[in-house]
């Protein structure tokens, strides 16, 4: 199945706000086996929509539209729909009265006039509930075309996908004679994860690279997908085992809090974390996943070096002889972090993620991380990363989460 993904909205035309819809939409797609073919960002401009709508129905099976379906005069997504298709939106009640209580319960007020808009739905298509916001969803068909809206939220786009449009393009789109697998790898580049893989002859599969975590998405012929599963976990075993490598296989593909929220509860520890480089960064990946309550206890941000003395009790002599970003310094913040939360793991992070240096002198890109537990075992890491700040901070908080995996897996055998 081809899609079209359509991204409408001046605010992103003009630059003004980053277009992760469709960079969401576009990578959850491509794992379920949808060939998502355009991405189109278009503005607020009736004529404009409709050309993008007629490029997609033209070339490509799916259309997904974000944006455009708010209050206001400039959110067109209804009225396109509606003349690019002929079809008529009506007044649902309904919805109505939940996005009424909704502004009632929320907001604290009666809900504006001009919120009515928002609960004109296609008549005949399927209304796709935004439990978050006020503006609701809708699938149309026409022919074996499909169009699907959903807002330009971020945060409500893909509650949306997640809870009702990627089990009905599952089940209702997509013929399933193929099935999904799933492979999160950990420490080797995507070159080389698709050097190894493409050994297994006669295989379909796609490699998505992320900041050092590549994953791998194996299509099986739905009859005869444990076979063929088994034989691929068999030949992973094997050859990753060579590339100090660490993987996690799955049937329903599975992000990374989930999965180290997995391998932390099966060791039963509790964890508490020392950053400084990375300034939150990696409290906010373990916490982004419900559930984190349950061995996470906490994180301190000791950016500056008297924050790292006062808070996390690093001795002076360690920073006057050591720098902030050293392996000296960042097993004793580990160790005191361990004291601080009484945890019973946890991770510290130093670095520099530029542009300048810091008094040590040492060269942008430079991270040290440290995993430890409270028996005396700990690994540390010293890594030399690229790019530019946001880069590094998110690949330093990646590797210190692969770290902490490693030495669960050394010592738990999990």
């Amino acid at each position: 199945m081809k899609c079209s993904i359509i991204a409408i909205g001046t605010e992103i035309t003009k630059g003004f706000v980053l277009d992760s819809n469709s960079n969401f939409l576009s990578r959850q797609l491509g794992m379920m086996g949808v060939d998502v073919r355009f991405l189109i960002g278009v503005g607020d401009n009736k004529k404009e929509i409709i050309d993008a709508f007629k490029f997609a129905y033209d070339n490509t099976d799916l259309i997904i539209t974000t944006g455009g379906l708010g209050p206001t005069a400039d959110d067109l997504t209804r009225d396109c729909v509606s003349e690019f298709l002929g079809v008529e939106f009506v007044l649902s009640e309904e919805i109505l009265e939940k996005i009424k209580e909704k502004f009632r319960k929320y907001a604290g007020i009666e809900m504006p006039q001009i919120n009515v808009k928002q609960a004109y739905i296609p008549k005949g298509g399927i209304v796709i509930e935004n439990e978050i916001g006020s503006a609701p969803g809708y699938i149309v068909t026409k022919g074996s075309k499909i169009l699907v809206s959903l807002p330009g939220v971020p945060q409500e786009m893909r509650l949306m996908f997640n809870n009702f449009l990627k089990d009905y393009i599952s089940k209702k789109v997509l013929e399933k004679t193929k099935k999904e697998f799933f492979v999160k790898i950990f420490g080797v580049p995507e070159s080389k994860v698709d050097e190894v893989i493409s050994g297994f002859k006669g295989i379909e599969y796609s490699t998505i690279a992320d900041y050092g975590v590549v994953d791998v998405v194996f299509y099986l012929n739905v009859n005869e997908y444990d076979y063929k599963k088994n034989q691929i976990i068999e030949f992973l075993n094997k050859e990753f085992k060579k590339e100090d490598s660490i993987f996690f296989l799955s049937d329903d593909y599975e992000d990374i809090p989930s999965i180290f929220k997995k391998e932390v509860t099966k060791a039963k520890l509790t964890l508490s974390i020392a950053e400084s480089m990375t300034g939150g960064y990696l409290s906010q990946i373990i916490t982004s996943v419900p559930g984190s309550t349950e061995y996470f206890l906490g994180g301190i941000v000791s950016y500056s070096d008297t924050s790292k003395v006062s808070v996390l009790k690093v001795k002076e002599e360690t920073l006057e002889r050591y720098f902030a970003t050293s392996i000296e310094t960042t097993i004793e913040m580990a160790k005191n972090s361990l004291s601080l939360f009484k945890s019973n793991a946890s991770i510290a992070v130093t670095g520099i993620a530029g542009p300048s240096s810091d008094s040590s002198k040492k060269e942008v890109g430079t991270v040290y991380i440290v995993a430890m537990l409270d028996n005396g075992k700990y690994l540390t890491k010293e890594l030399k990363l690229f790019g530019n700040r946001e880069k590094i901070r998110s690949s330093a908080s990646l590797k210190a989460i692969e770290l902490m995996i490693r030495l669960i897996r050394l010592e738990f055998k999990v």
